[in-house]
């Protein structure tokens, strides 16, 4: 994985991800603009995810090729708008596939439980959304963002805790539901993560359990 602290991130581990996400995106459009420009009819769809919208810990990089091809799809519909060519993207939440096949369940859990349609999303979901903004029923639409995430809650830094004692860790990190959130299942005391502290935690909401202990260090 190419996850990580900013602070440590290697230069080859942020290279590699903006060349993976972003670079294609530029290739493929600008091979496919002129001749749509030429016939004065198109429409350009990209995939993006909600982490280019929200951000997430650990993913910088990945984060900033997101949100880089939503800036670049943008500023390509104002470029072929007056040609006739729409541009839009797409931005999945989590959805199955290899990928989220591998998380830890209290990772999934945590998923599921802050979103309110309570599942994950299926590719098809995905599918659906990039054929709707090809089709006339679209046509009116450009430069614009559509959401598949079922309307997901963001999870934010500080609502991840590293809890070796009733979860996996992932990246470092582990995924739990927030133990302040309404209807949350009861977890043991964990020790909040160096990073999250270093990040700067903002206040436990009241009534928020105090964890057992604290992680210190530079």
């Amino acid at each position: 994985p190419r996850d990580g602290w900013l602070a440590r991130m290697p230069d080859d581990d942020w290279r590699m991800v903006i060349e993976t996400n972003l670079w294609p995106v530029f290739y493929t459009c600008r091979a496919v603009c002129r001749p749509m420009m030429r016939k004065r009819a198109g429409s350009i769809v990209n995939v993006s995810s909600i982490v280019g919208i929200h951000g997430n810990w650990g993913q910088t990089n990945y984060a900033a090729s997101k949100a880089g091809i939503i800036g670049f799809t943008k500023s390509l519909a104002r470029e072929l708008g007056s040609r006739g060519v729409r541009a839009n993207v797409v931005a999945p939440g989590y959805v199955k596939s290899q990928l989220t096949d591998v998380l830890p369940e209290a990772a999934t859990a945590a998923m599921l439980q802050n979103t309110p349609l309570g599942r994950l999303g299926e590719p098809e979901d995905v599918a659906g959304a990039v054929r709707f903004l090809c089709s006339d029923e679209a046509s009116f639409i450009t430069g614009d963002v559509l959401l598949v995430d079922g309307e997901e809650r963001r999870l934010h830094a500080w609502d991840f805790v590293h809890c070796p004692a009733n979860a996996k860790q992932h990246v470092g990190v582990a995924y739990l539901p927030p133990a302040h959130a309404a209807g949350a299942p009861e977890a043991t005391p964990c020790v909040r993560s160096q990073h999250v502290r270093t990040m700067g935690k903002p206040p436990d909401p009241p009534g928020a359990p105090a964890p057992a202990s604290a992680s210190h260090g530079p």
